[in-house]
């Protein structure tokens, strides 16, 4: 019983439904017979109008949404482009392996990158060689020794040269047997090494012009050093004043935010002059037309009064 009434109830709400929408359809009609032709022109005309300021809206809104999608868009591409104009690439290792079969120093020649680093051409670099060496009595017994690094061309000349003095860290008998005591587990277990890092500055500020090396040449002064691991480290640097490409580089969301910011607002900015003037066209178009028109429907009424 309930679900047949269940069933008869959405059926008779549809039904009402349908003849309320036919009732107000046959007394729109009926008020449409019975408006006087003037009043269902002015009707007609009012609703063109609507439909019109719609549209209108409709594209100009279409419009701005292109403009300001077009700025930001653009914004953002100026900025990438400026970014990798300007910021160049910042840091680069190259390992170096020594020969020392050989009776002379140890040296090294080896290809500048493999494959060649994507440095900037122009820019200061800093070039530190970083030697790994074990803290043994030998390397303490040797003392100082120069460490040179050259960049060649491919005739072999010189581009760049420079040596520097190199001593591992004194550390006396006493103050060695107290750190190995004291950290006599870590020392066994392998956490600890014993082991001296030493990062020599070869360069303040190499700068490349025209090309990059295709070889550098690294050599120590002492044929009985031992060593684990060495390497060449070049860093952008900036000097003697504040460079653009720094700030970039180390403040990236900020300066993104702030640069694209400024660009989509100067973007923007070169637009309105255009559309006043298109403006101001299709209004000096539109007051034309209606004085043509004007004048059309005054050229009868002159001839019938003459």
């Amino acid at each position: 019983m309930l679900n047949s009434i269940a069933h008869l109830i959405p059926r008779q709400l549809e039904q009402r439904f349908h003849e309320t929408v036919d009732q107000l359809i046959q007394m729109r009609l009926l008020f449409e017979e019975t408006l006087p032709n003037e009043i269902q022109a002015q009707l007609t005309l009012r609703r063109a109008q609507i439909y019109s300021a719609l549209w209108r809206s409709i594209i100009l809104a279409a419009v701005l949404a292109f403009i300001v999608a077009f700025s930001l868009t653009l914004a953002v591409a100026i900025y990438i482009a400026t970014y990798i104009y300007l910021v160049p690439v910042r840091f680069h290792e190259q390992q170096v392996f020594f020969n020392f079969s050989s009776t002379t120093f140890p040296t090294s020649l080896s290809p500048f990158g493999n494959p060649p680093p994507a440095l900037n051409l122009g820019y200061p670099y800093k070039v530190d060689l970083i030697l790994d060496l074990p803290d043994s009595y030998v390397n303490e017994a040797i003392g100082m020794f120069m460490a040179t690094v050259t960049f060649m061309s491919n005739d072999n000349t010189q581009l760049a040269t420079s040596s520097r003095p190199v001593v591992m860290k004194y550390t006396s008998w006493m103050v060695k047997t107290m750190q190995i005591t004291f950290f006599a587990i870590p020392y066994i277990l392998g956490f600890f090494e014993e082991t001296q890092t030493l990062r020599v500055r070869m360069f303040d500020a190499l700068i490349f012009e025209n090309e990059m090396p295709p070889t550098v040449h690294t050599q120590i002064s002492k044929s009985g050093l031992r060593l684990y691991s060495a390497k060449l480290v070049f860093e952008a640097e900036c000097q003697d004043f504040v460079c653009l490409w720094s700030v970039l580089s180390n403040y990236r969301v900020s300066s993104a935010v702030v640069f694209t910011s400024i660009a989509f607002l100067s973007i923007l900015s070169l637009f309105p002059p255009f559309i006043l003037a298109i403006y101001l066209y299709n209004r000096l178009r539109r007051t034309s037309r209606n004085r043509q028109g004007r004048q059309e429907r005054q050229q009868p009424r002159q001839q019938q009064q003459q």
